[in-house]
């Protein structure tokens, strides 16, 4: 099985919607779309350096996916969930009025 290579623009502020659903796609792909979760519902028979891996690739996945403004609004959060949720809070509203 070859490997799959997956084309996103990085967000800036246009679209989010769109850039949101890209993203997601990417993560589930690659097995870190549970990390959008939350630590605490990662599966319970992962060990915790599993639930820390996973979570770092999420994060880098989103990070590297982003454009300074947008990653300058998360780039202090230390967990996934709460990246992707303060994307939403900021950009979710904005780019449906646009």
């Amino acid at each position: 099985m070859g490997s799959t290579k997956f084309d996103i623009e990085n967000f800036s502020k246009n679209d989010f919607g769109l850039w949101r659903i890209k993203m997601q796609v990417i993560l589930i792909h690659q097995g870190l779309g549970d990390a959008l979760k939350g630590e605490s519902s990662l599966l319970a028979t992962m060990s915790e350096k599993e639930k820390k891996d996973l979570t770092k690739k999420a994060k880098s996945t989103i990070i590297f996916c982003l454009r300074d403004k947008a990653l300058r609004e998360v780039t202090r959060e230390p967990i996934v969930a709460i990246i992707w949720l303060k994307l939403e809070s900021l950009y979710r509203t904005k780019s449906v009025e646009n």
